[in-house]
C-alpha cells in the first residue's frame, strides 16, 4: 500500500469529482487513497506502449490522457479518445483480461493521474462491488465518448463532421488545439481550420 496522505491536495479534485459523479462511498475512497501510484506527468509523455505493455488503469486527477497510434505510411498521429477528470484509461481491454489495448496512452497536457496494477482492482474485496459499479459506469463514459467520435467520423463531409463534433462534444472542443481536434476527427489541419471558419462566418472558404 501506498501512503498518500501527503499527496491529498492533488488528489483531493478527483476524488470530489467521484463523489459528485458516482456517488463514491468513504470506504472505496480510502482503499483507492491506499493502493494508487501518483504520478505527475508531463506533456508528451507516454504511460503506455502496447509495445511493452503493462497491466495498468490510469485515473485522470488533472490534465488529460490520449489513446492514440500512429499511421505506418506517414507516421501521422491519430487520437482515438481523450480522458479527462473523473475519466480512465486502461492497458487492458477490460479489468478481466490480460489482452494489451492497441496504441499509446500519452499524457496531452501536464497533470496529475493516479496509477493502479489490474491485479489489485481486479482482487478488490470491496464490499457491495462498489469498485464494479465506479469501473462500469467510469467504461459508459469512455464509451458515450467513442461512440459519438465515431458517428462524427462516419460523416464524410468535413464541414458537416466537425459541425457535429462542436455539437455534441462541445467539452472536448474548448480543451484541444485545432490540430488536436483534426487528429480526433481524422481531418486535415486545413479542413478543421476551415471548418471552423464556417462555424464563425457561414462561407465555406
Amino acid at each position: 500500500m501506498y501512503n498518500n496522505r501527503k499527496n491529498l491536495k492533488a488528489i483531493c479534485p478527483l476524488m470530489q469529482k467521484w463523489k459528485d459523479t458516482f456517488g463514491i462511498e468513504p470506504e472505496l475512497q480510502e482503499w483507492l487513497l491506499g493502493y494508487a501510484r501518483i504520478l505527475r506527468v508531463r506533456r508528451g509523455e507516454i504511460l503506455y506502449d502496447e509495445a511493452m505493455p503493462r497491466e495498468q488503469v490510469f485515473f485522470v486527477c488533472s490534465g488529460l490522457l490520449a489513446r492514440v497510434w500512429w499511421h505506418s505510411m506517414d507516421g501521422r498521429r491519430n487520437i482515438r479518445v481523450i480522458a479527462q477528470a473523473p475519466m480512465m484509461l486502461m492497458g487492458t481491454y477490460h479489468l478481466y483480461t490480460a489482452r494489451p489495448s492497441y496504441g499509446q496512452i500519452i499524457a496531452l497536457r501536464s497533470g496529475v493521474v493516479l496509477c493502479f496494477s489490474r491485479n489489485t482492482l481486479r482482487q478488490s474485496k470491496l464490499p457491495g462491488g462498489s469498485l464494479d459499479i465506479m469501473f462500469a459506469r467510469l467504461l459508459s463514459k469512455e464509451k458515450m465518448q467513442q461512440d459519438k467520435l465515431t458517428n462524427a467520423r462516419l460523416i464524410m463531409d468535413v464541414f458537416e463532421r466537425y459541425a457535429f463534433f462542436r455539437i455534441h462534444l462541445p467539452e472536448l472542443s474548448a480543451i484541444l488545439t485545432l490540430e488536436e481536434q483534426a487528429q480526433l476527427l481524422d481531418m486535415s489541419l486545413s479542413s478543421v481550420k476551415r471548418a471552423s471558419k464556417f462555424l464563425l462566418t457561414g462561407k465555406r472558404r
